[in-house]
């Protein structure tokens, strides 16, 4: 295809493609469930601005191993922090999404269940990790429970 049609014609269709997409996101889905389907977007745009640096930085010569995580962090661009989020994006939205519907839909039972599944999925590096293996980012899967966030629903009869 791409021998075919120039790249330059390929990229607004892809573009609209992906709008039509996140239009009928929202408006299919229940209002209520908006911020679970921006939450589920998360990982994939930290995975797209690691990309957009990788690629600044490669254009450059150099790469972020090269230059040092510590030194691009005193710079504002945390970079380790994008690489992270956005390891595994797909199934990481997948989760962070699910977890924020069944907390809005008050099924907290299902909810931790659903983290716990995101926490097994990072201890083996299927997301949030750098490599897929056994245990190869346990400080991030156990990150949530030595830190434990308290969420105040409100009341559904206000």
């Amino acid at each position: 295809m791409m021998a075919l049609i120039p790249v330059v014609a390929i990229l607004p269709i892809l573009l609209y493609i992906r709008l039509l997409i996140g239009a009928q996101a929202f408006q299919e889905t229940p209002h209520s469930h908006a911020p679970a389907i921006i939450l589920a977007m998360v990982p994939q745009i930290a995975a797209w601005g690691k990309v957009q640096i990788d690629n600044a930085l490669g254009s450059g010569g150099t790469s972020a191993a090269a230059l040092g995580y510590d030194q691009l962090a005193h710079s504002s661009v945390l970079y380790h922090g994008l690489s992270v989020l956005g390891s595994g994006a797909i199934l990481a939205g997948v989760i962070l999404g699910s977890i924020t519907v069944l907390i809005i839909e008050r099924k907290l039972a299902q909810a931790a269940a659903f983290a716990l599944a995101g926490a097994i999925l990072t201890y083996f590096g299927l997301i949030h990790g750098e490599k897929i293996g056994f245990g190869s980012s346990p400080e991030v899967a156990a990150s949530d429970v030595r830190r434990p966030i308290r969420i105040r629903l409100a009341s559904s009869e206000s």
